[in-house]
């Protein structure tokens, strides 16, 4: 009878051992479950954090190019702007040119006039 108690005792603490070794285990998984869920919450989180700044990046770039694209539109009106004042300041100077030179012959047409007619 004694044997038959040691025995019902020994296999009643196998099934608690089993059962306490399950349950450990159990939470040993749930636990690596929550570790491995909150590191891929962690994860994603990174990863919407990397969007975020290639996204300002990117935002940046664009302003970037926006400016040097200003910066150039500017370049060429300043240059269409000199181009212009350089080629009115010798139309100018040209005309001027012409004019004193009309002045000039008919002065001569003159003089040689007045001396032919001396």
């Amino acid at each position: 009878m004694v044997v038959v108690l040691l025995m019902l005792l020994l296999f009643v603490a196998v099934a608690v051992a089993v059962v306490v070794v399950v349950v450990l285990l159990l939470l040993l998984f749930l636990l690596l479950f929550v570790l491995l869920l909150s590191l891929s919450l962690l994860l994603l989180l990174l990863l919407l954090l990397s969007l975020f700044l290639f996204l300002c990046l990117l935002l940046l770039l664009l302003m970037m190019l926006v400016v040097v694209l200003l910066m150039l539109l500017l370049f060429v009106a300043v240059a269409v702007a000199v181009a212009v004042v350089v080629v009115v300041v010798v139309l100018f100077l040209l005309f001027c040119y012409v004019v004193v030179c009309v002045v000039v012959a008919v002065v001569i047409v003159i003089v040689v006039v007045v001396e032919l007619v001396l």
